[in-house]
């Protein structure tokens, strides 16, 4: 740190006192005895009363304005020493807004600046005003010696003694006096600025910010930002939660009620019908509007299954095609992933926003356009035929041994046991299945309870949410794999309220996804009363089903790979219903087309895929497991 007032006796010593340097030293001086008093008396005073009175603890509250008192007396000496220093000192404190008392002065407690600066006005008020008030007499007598020839002249015909035993009484004889004053100034100029750079040079040691109070501020602001986040991050997910557990479970709960109101209606020829129907689109739509604005907020994938799933999600719903490589060799922060999470997003967002793009064809959407010619081609009705393979076999025999009470839906009675945590729909799920026909065993909100129940009583098929309590992550699908272990072949349907195919990963990777039925769907499904009931027979029968929304991710995922290039759009269509677990005979229904026809369109789309020509749930896996980018295991 330099002294610019040393500098200038340094450089420029005979010039230094012909400037105004001496009087600005002169000025910093005079007015720092001035207020070294005033601190020293009210320091002293705020010292006594303190520890006076702490004995009663109102003493205290003195003390400890008595330690923070240094901090207002080097604000004003921040400002006093531009009189002799042109460059300003920084300011060591951080600013504290909005702050209270208390919290103020807890936090200018514990820094080292306040402590210092205190120390600072003791040595203002105790060393700085003795040097000051002697400084004061030099420079006074020096002034009173340079105006003794006035002074005689204008007490004459008194006299002035100078020296003792020397009267004085003319102005002529009082001109010695005036080069003794003379050489006071001259002296009290350069005595002004050596002591006017050691108080500088103290204040600078003391009252300026160093490097540890900057490091200090930027590690609390590093802290206060970290806190920011950690508070933005839970309140994103506080939001998403709430929305998951209020909006998403009415909108459920109404879809469902819609369903139960259109089975009602079913062969009615009554108006109310069209419009329940159109009232179940509406809410469905709503439905898909809410779940993509949740998971703008903070999606669960992310929360679950890290980062590279979640940006493999992302690119999969971009309308420009986009190739992931993310290699990490661990799970980053929670913070750390969010944020490279909605930077992407911000990325992809902008680039299909403004690139030019054309949206990327969809495989699995081109059934939708599938001309309807009649019950089978050309008007032929097609044939049933009789079942191929061992599993097929089987489950005929399981279904016929069931249905020996029919229920609302034409198939069999089942025994469900239900796991959903939320209250409303695991009710509305109760009354759906109830009102088929169908017997709930045990509905339950936990996954530990979910154990308890099928090892207490097992039941024809589980239906389990993703998220139960009580991380609400992915207990509900642990534990229905883990039951698969205790219990093989035990037919499950998992149900999530999102499009995260690595759930349906997770669940059709299982060494026992084999065996037994198996079923992925979104909740929205269960809207679809029909298809819900469908699926939980088909599943119960030992069939795989895939929700459609997952096929066509998967399908969207995998489109430019060149084994897929070859299908047509016909063997595009039949691999999607394939992967939904559909058989022939229904993927023939479906199409509108015989089975003569999906049998060579399959034989097709193994030959061209390389697939093992399966039959059941194997054929279903190994077209999951190449939609995967898996080895096909059959």
């Amino acid at each position: 740190m330099t002294v610019a007032v040393w500098e200038a006796m340094r450089r420029h010593p005979l010039r230094f006192a012909c400037s105004l340097w001496p009087l600005r030293c002169w000025a910093f001086l005079l007015s720092g005895t001035v207020l070294g008093f005033v601190v020293l008396l009210v320091l002293a005073a705020l010292l006594l009363v303190g520890v006076g009175l702490s004995v009663l603890g109102a003493g205290l509250f003195i003390l400890m304005t008595f330690a923070v008192s240094g901090i207002p007396v080097a604000a004003l000496e921040r400002r006093r020493l531009r009189l002799v220093e042109p460059e300003p000192l920084l300011d060591p404190h951080g600013s504290l807004p909005g702050t209270g008392a208390w919290p103020w002065l807890r936090t200018r407690l514990r820094e080292r600046a306040t402590w210092r600066e205190l120390g600072y006005s003791l040595a203002l008020g105790v060393v700085f005003t003795a040097t000051g008030i002697g400084f004061v007499a030099l420079l006074g007598l020096s002034l009173i010696l340079t105006a003794t020839p006035v002074i005689v002249w204008a007490i004459a015909p008194d006299t002035v003694m100078l020296v003792p035993g020397r009267p004085i009484s003319e102005p002529v004889a009082a001109l010695p006096g005036t080069a003794a004053g003379l050489f006071g100034l001259l002296l009290s100029a350069y005595v002004g600025g050596v002591l006017s750079g050691a108080q500088v040079w103290v204040a600078q040691s003391l009252l300026s910010a160093r490097d540890e109070d900057l490091r200090s501020r930027v590690i609390e602001l590093t802290r206060s930002r970290a806190r920011l986040i950690d508070a933005f991050e839970a309140e994103r997910r506080r939001i998403e939660r709430d929305l998951h557990d209020g909006a998403q479970q009415q909108l459920l709960a109404l879809t469902m009620t819609l369903g139960l109101a259109e089975m009602e209606l079913r062969g009615q020829d009554s108006p109310a019908a069209e419009l329940v129907v159109r009232a179940r689109g509406e809410a469905r739509q709503a439905l898909e509007q809410l779940r993509s604005l949740v998971r703008g907020i903070h999606p669960q994938v992310l929360t679950d299954h890290g980062l590279p799933a979640a940006v493999d999600e992302l690119a999969l719903r971009n309308p420009v095609p986009v190739t992931v490589d993310i290699d990490l060799p661990h799970r980053l922060p929670p913070a750390v992933e969010s944020t490279a999470y909605f930077t992407v997003t911000e990325a992809l967002t902008n680039a299909a926003k403004h690139s030019g793009a054309r949206r990327h064809p969809d495989p699995a959407h081109h059934r939708q356009r599938a001309r309807r010619r009649g019950p089978g081609r050309r008007g032929r009705t097609a044939r049933p035929r009789r079942p191929r393979g061992h599993s097929e076999r089987k489950t005929r025999r399981d279904k016929s041994r069931r249905r020996t009470h029919p229920t609302a839906s034409g198939g069999a009675v089942l025994r469900v046991v239900l796991a959903e945590d939320a209250v409303l729909l695991r009710a509305g799920l109760a009354e759906v299945l109830s009102r088929a026909g169908h017997e709930v065993t045990a509905a339950v909100g936990t996954a530990e309870e979910l154990a308890r129940a099928v090892d207490a009583d097992r039941p024809d098929v589980v239906v389990t949410d993703v998220r139960m309590p009580p991380g609400f992550r992915d207990e509900g699908l642990r534990a229905a794999l883990e039951l698969r272990g205790r219990h093989p072949g035990l037919p499950v349907l998992v149900l999530s309220q999102y499009i995260a195919t690595p759930y349906a990963t997770q669940l059709f990777s299982s060494g026992s996804s084999a065996e037994g039925g198996l079923g992925y769907l979104l909740k929205d499904r269960v809207g679809e009363v029909a298809e819900f009931f469908d699926a939980l027979e088909r599943i119960a029968g030992g069939q795989t089903v895939i929700d459609p929304e997952v096929i066509r991710v998967l399908l969207r995922q995998r489109a430019a790979d060149e084994p897929l290039q070859r299908l047509t759009p016909r063997e595009r269509e039949v691999l999607a219903l394939m992967a939904e677990g559909l058989n022939n005979q229904a993927i023939a229904q479906r199409l509108t087309i015989t089975e003569a026809s999906v049998v060579k369109h399959a034989s097709n789309i193994f030959m061209k895929l390389d697939l093992d020509p399966a039959e059941g749930n194997r054929r279903v896996l190994a077209v999951l497991a190449h939609l995967r980018g898996q080895q096909p295991q059959v």
